[in-house]
Order: structure tokens, then sequence, then C-alpha cells
């Protein structure tokens, strides 16, 4: 499903495209519990993706599409990361949310701020995929187009 999307945007990008360039476009997905977490829409979404993602590993998937678009080469590939929470008290939540850092992220956590770090367990996988984008990923992507 990333890796679809990912192309997907390459697609509709490529027709404006006018000179030869590396056009890199990407797609992430948080799932847990075998459900998928996408941005939540309003705080009681957000407090049950993260009352979710404190009681079980949160699975981020990340797509990578690098296209060359002077010879039509595409090269993609999908990462993942296993991240493990500790229980996160109330009124964490409370602050987390009411700063509105959750509509802006699949699955509704970032591993970056500070308010979230001291109750994340381990990251399995690279982090970056957790953050967004695994740039180890997308350099090897662009060596295969350039080739």
């Amino acid at each position: 499903m990333t890796a679809a999307l990912a192309q997907a945007k390459a697609d509709a990008l490529l027709q404006k495209i006018k000179r030869p360039a590396l056009l890199i476009t990407s797609d992430n997905l948080c799932v847990c519990n075998n459900a998928v977490l996408e941005k939540p829409k309003d705080e009681t979404e957000a407090r049950l993706m993260l009352d979710m993602v404190a009681k079980y590993p949160a699975y981020c998937i990340s797509a990578v599409a690098v296209t060359h678009t002077g010879s039509g080469k595409r090269a993609v590939a999908v990462d993942k990361a296993i991240v493990h929470f500790n229980p996160i008290p109330k009124h964490v939540l409370d602050q987390y949310i009411a700063e509105g850092h959750p509509y802006v992220r699949a699955g509704a956590f970032s591993i970056r701020l500070p308010l979230l770090q001291p109750y994340i367990d381990r990251i399995e996988g690279d982090i970056e995929c957790v953050i967004g984008l695994s740039m180890a990923l997308t350099k090897k992507l662009i060596a295969e187009v350039q080739n």
C-alpha cells in the first residue's frame, strides 16, 4: 500500500517536470494491533491511538520511490521499524494532545518530541523510518536509478 502510494505521487508529478531530475516521493503508515493508524481527526481518535501504541508495538512502514525523470528509471523500496512504548501517564497524554502534536502524524505519536521520549522502551529498525524518510534507503535508491 505505501509503495503504491509513493509511486502514485511520483506519477502525478512526472508530467510537471520538464528537465531531467531525481524525483523522490514517499508514503508512511503506522499499524498497531492490526489496525491502520492514520493521522487522528480529533482528540478522541488521538487518545485511542496513543492508548493503543502504549499497549502494543507500533509498526512504522515507509516506502520510498526514486524516479530519474530523464531515463524513466525508478527504484522503490519499503522499510519498517517497530516502536515499543512503556505506559504513558494520562497527564503526559493530556499535554501532548493539548499542544496539538498528534494531528500531523500517522499513529498520533512522534519519537522526536521530548514529551514522549521517556516512554519509548525501544525501537527495532531504522529510526529514520519512524521519523518519515530513511536517508540510507533513499541514497541506495538514488544510486540504483543513476546506474
